[in-house]
């Protein structure tokens, strides 16, 4: 009695304003979630072209939102065109002609409950080893192997579920959307035009094209740039970040397959920005994140085009994109909550852009309020997102602070550009001996900041005492046996291609291009 008093409680319509994958990401879960409540979740979606399908790249938290969908992992990659990934590869970004890595999962295994960069960095010093941290991640040699996350019976990758996809992004939306009508979802063709407020100034309803009035006692913003709930209606002000990272602009486009899909993502340093190499089944997506202070529109167009081999095609078309840097001061405001791009927008460097809105809504519905709830849960939404979003954006940053680059007046500008307080306090602790300070396991691991930091050359003054304790024997021991195992475990590892067509079928013939795997070193 006193369960179904409390699911009663909970909000009798939902409204989520605008579609895409956070839209529909939030009406699928959300419905999931209070199927034994009498709540109805509404989607207001408006008509017309939902984007090109350029690809866009995840993280593995993406495969904690197919269990909560119940989604298998292969319809998905079908409904997506969807490729795996094992991490990303940053080429040019240390210098010209020199790449680094951040392979997903643990480096090598745990010694002792640490991760293995404190004894690993210990044995450098020493003197006693040569080998890159990187180089101890079994995904990196499976990435470098041509290797998909699975094997006969298992594998070390997929044991972990440290893997992820590429996948075309509008396909995905429209993914989610069969699996939120599916669930109950109302869809609603339409575009707001106003809001009415509420006495506590929040939204009572929203006012369609076509005159319809749509009310809601939670309303959910997915309007992107625009925000035009939290923003627009409300007045949240937005924080601006393009002081820190540089780039407001991005064209996009797409290019023929490769021959051999590689596992990863490249993220390709170039004169004033990088631009993203995405493979999906049937093509490749390519973009250039650039700042319009350094380049203009058509120079990066054909900056892009150049670089990804395809400046000899005129017809094809270029996605352009302004961006809006930062987020929003708070993420729920009254009845409105913001999610995807008009919550913020953090460059796609680090693949968090779905990662963001799934975290968003994952910690809405552990806060989830009743007509009975104190504001302290909204207050505590707040400070989580606003601590997940701002850690994000350091370890964005810290591929900027840490580049050799100087050839060009943005890599001068980037690399000078001042870091939060935060990131300035943890890079000094970890200057002195390689701690990494309070990380929220919704951002990134410590292993995913000992990647960068390491592969980019920032090492500490002197390692952690308890390494320097360690019986470098033993260190050295362990750290043999973790090479054997890598090597056996990728030796075991299907190839990627192979993983694919048993899943996709074999690959189409039209319109594929030579292999672009690229530099592997």
């Amino acid at each position: 009695m006193n369960e179904r008093r409390h699911l009663e409680d909970l909000p009798r319509r939902i409204v989520v304003v605008g579609g895409g994958a956070a839209g529909w990401m939030a009406a699928a879960l959300l419905a999931r979630c209070l199927k034994q409540a009498r709540t109805t979740v509404t989607v207001i979606e408006p008509p017309g072209q939902r984007g090109l399908g350029v690809g866009e790249a995840t993280i593995p938290s993406v495969l904690r939102l197919l269990d909560n969908l119940e989604v298998a992992e292969a319809e998905m990659m079908r409904a997506c065109e969807a490729t795996y990934k094992l991490g990303i590869q940053f080429a040019d970004w240390v210098r010209l002609e020199r790449d680094s890595w951040h392979p997903f999962g643990v480096c090598g295994a745990r010694l002792d409950g640490r991760d293995l960069f404190p004894y690993w960095h210990a044995e450098r010093l020493a003197g006693r080893l040569l080998r890159p941290y990187h180089s101890y991640s079994v995904h990196w040699a499976a990435a470098l192997a041509g290797k998909g996350p699975h094997a006969e019976g298992g594998s070390p990758i997929s044991h972990t579920r440290s893997y992820a996809f590429h996948l075309d992004a509008v396909a995905f939306a429209t993914f989610l959307r069969a699996r939120a009508i599916a669930a109950g979802v109302e869809a609603i063709d339409g575009a707001v035009t106003s809001v009415s407020r509420n006495a506590t100034g929040g939204i009572a309803q929203v006012r369609l094209d076509d005159g319809r009035a749509i009310p809601g006692e939670l309303f959910i913003d997915c309007t992107g740039f625009r925000a035009q709930l939290i923003s627009e209606a409300l007045g949240d002000p937005f924080i601006s970040w393009n002081d820190r990272l540089l780039c407001d602009r991005a064209v996009a486009t797409r290019i023929p397959a490769a021959r051999q899909v590689a596992p990863f993502t490249r993220a390709t340093a170039l004169s004033a920005g990088w631009h993203w190499t995405i493979p999906l089944t049937s093509r490749t997506g390519v973009g250039y994140v650039y700042s319009s202070r350094h380049t203009s529109d058509d120079a990066a167009w054909e900056e892009l085009r150049r670089a990804t081999g395809d400046g000899g095609d005129p017809t094809r078309e270029p996605l352009l994109l302004k961006l809006r840097v930062g987020r929003q001061t708070e993420f729920w405001k009254g009845n409105v909550v913001a999610l995807g791009l008009a919550a913020g927008f953090i460059e796609p460097l680090e693949s968090t852009g779905l990662h963001l809105t799934q975290v968003a809504i994952e910690l809405l519905l552990d806060l989830l309020p009743d007509r009975r709830s104190p504001d302290l849960l909204r207050e505590a939404y707040n400070r989580r997102m606003t601590r997940i979003f701002d850690e994000v954006r350091d370890f964005v940053q810290l591929h900027y602070m840490l580049s050799g680059r100087r050839d060009t007046p943005f890599w001068q500008d980037a690399t000078a550009a001042a870091g939060s307080d935060a990131l300035v306090a943890r890079l000094a602790a970890y200057d002195e001996s390689g701690w990494l300070e309070d990380l929220l396991p919704e951002a990134f691991p410590d292993t995913s900041w000992f990647h960068i930091l390491a592969g980019n050359g920032r090492l500490p003054r002197r390692p952690l005492p308890l390494a320097l304790a360690a019986d470098p024997e033993r260190v050295q021991s362990t750290l043999a046996a973790m090479l054997r195992q890598n090597e056996q475990a990728v030796q075991e590892l299907l190839p990627h291609g192979e993983i694919l067509a048993q899943i996709h079928g074999p690959p189409a013939e039209p319109e594929v291009a030579a292999a672009t795997a690229g530099r592997l070193i």
